[in-house]
């Protein structure tokens, strides 16, 4: 993840006071001292700030001292002795990036931080902050197994209620099919489990047709998208492996999210347990979760046709009208919330019902863009090993996710410093808008939070 500082955008309007309380993370309990005297001319005529003017102030404040490897670090890694105004603001700003990315706390970074030899901090911090380059995924050895791709419409047939559906039907070439497929499926398993490396999990819902078809297609898509066609990302699609029993399949999917850099979530029209579960373990262990949530204005004629497939295809199998696919969907989607059943729309033609539809689906995926991203809480949590919060990352288009998703395989997010009006400090990804770490404000839930969690990484880390 790329630290960036930027500075303050108001030259001058923040006290070396307030640069102090960000860099250390807490305000100071010292009421008045000549720091306070040190405004805005304190920067004129080239001044610099080395590690020992830093030191009278954090002294005069009450704060511990920092070592020269600590203000090197911060401050001046290209070696410089001092740094001036826009610098040091920089610094503070980074620092306290990092504090966020690695301790999820700023007070608690620098308290482990400023004392450390740059050994001592290297070790620490180790690789934080360094981009990796697309050659150590784009030049890896091809895999000597590969996946069979199956074609998102036919994805179905790997799903045990539309499966048991095409069995109880009448269509012997459908029946044929689905043993093909199945087959490639069991195959494309297997060559998951022994795949070497495991880069992004795709955590999906699938139960109906276009469950399959809708999921498959996205994800086709997606890891088409050049930014990530050029690393060759190892990736798990749920949607093209078979497994017949339940808790095999579960077991399949739990090493895969334990294995896989970051997760894929992609939000559908309706939502599952497992598949929220998946979210949850995956921000659990520290690691990133982009959720996808399509956006359908301005694309209305591609969902259309998205539709009108997978009609098709619901058609075939049930031996039904491609109305009645409609039908079933809105009631099964949207009739709770709009308050009509199905006589109520018995007599409407498809384009009418095509259109409420791909209304309603809109109006849902922008609903769950604006929860997941600012309302939820799950969109939010806590590291089980380390105590940091993790938020999720929304996207809206398969450009955007694609470009997360390689940012977080090449360690290249951007990010920016937000403050609440309470006190609260956010991380915030650049490109989504989202939280991705924060440090709440309120005292008592810090103090508890910590003295709580801390004896937890601690036998964490000594393997109790």
């Amino acid at each position: 993840m790329q630290l960036i500082g930027r500075g303050s955008s108001r030259s001058g309007a923040l006290s070396m006071r307030t640069l102090v309380a960000r860099l250390t993370g807490h305000q100071s309990l010292v009421a008045s001292c000549f720091v306070d005297e040190l405004a805005h001319g304190f920067w004129k005529k080239e001044r610099v700030v080395g590690v020992s003017q830093l030191n009278e102030i954090l002294l005069a404040l009450a704060y511990e001292t920092v070592s020269d490897a600590f203000f090197a670090y911060v401050f001046r890694p290209d070696g410089d002795q001092g740094v001036q105004e826009a610098e040091f603001e920089a610094g503070v700003e980074r620092f306290e990036q990092l504090g966020l990315l690695k301790y999820g706390n700023v007070k608690f970074a620098f308290k482990t931080l400023a004392k450390m030899t740059t050994e001592e901090i290297r070790e620490e911090v180790g690789s934080l902050g360094a981009a990796i380059p697309p050659e150590v995924y784009a030049n890896r050895p091809e895999p000597l197994l590969s996946i069979t791709a199956i074609d998102p419409a036919e994805t179905y047939f790997l799903g045990h209620i539309t499966g048991e559906a095409v069995k109880k039907g009448p269509d012997a070439e459908r029946k044929r099919r689905l043993d093909e497929v199945r087959r490639a499926g069991r195959e494309n398993l297997t060559n998951y489990l022994c795949s070497d490396e495991m880069d992004v999990y795709v955590a999906t819902s699938m139960r109906d047709v276009e469950d399959f078809f809708f999921v498959g297609t996205a994800i086709e898509r997606l890891f088409e998208k050049p930014e990530l066609a050029e690393l060759k990302l190892r990736y798990f699609d749920p949607t093209q492996s078979f497994c017949e029993d339940r808790i095999e399949k579960g077991l399949v999917e739990s090493l895969m999210l334990r294995r896989a850099k970051c997760t894929v979530y992609c939000a559908q029209t309706s939502e599952t347990l497992g598949k929220d579960s998946e979210l949850a373990v995956t921000l659990a262990q520290g690691k990133p979760v982009i959720v996808y949530v399509p956006t359908i204005q301005g694309n209305e004629e591609r969902y259309r046709e998205l539709c009108r497939q997978a009609a098709q295809i619901h058609a075939e199998i049930f031996n039904c009208d491609p109305a009645e696919y409609y039908r079933v969907k809105l009631i099964e989607r949207h009739s709770k919330a709009l308050g009509y059943g199905a006589g109520d729309i018995r007599g409407w033609d498809v384009e009418k019902l095509e259109g409420e539809l791909i209304r309603l689906d809109d109006d849902k995926f922008q609903r769950s863009a604006a929860v997941l991203s600012q309302i939820h809480p799950l969109g939010i949590q806590v590291d089980l090993n380390t105590g940091v919060a993790n938020g999720v990352l929304v996207t809206r288009t398969l450009s955007d996710t694609a470009y997360v998703v390689r940012a977080v395989m090449t360690n290249e997010l951007k990010f920016r410093i937000e403050r609440d009006g309470n006190g609260t400090l956010r991380l915030v990804e650049e490109r989504t808008a989202c939280t991705y770490r924060l440090m709440v404000s309120d005292p008592v839930l810090t103090n508890s939070f910590w003295n709580f969690y801390r004896p937890w990484i601690r036998r964490g880390r000594a393997g109790v």
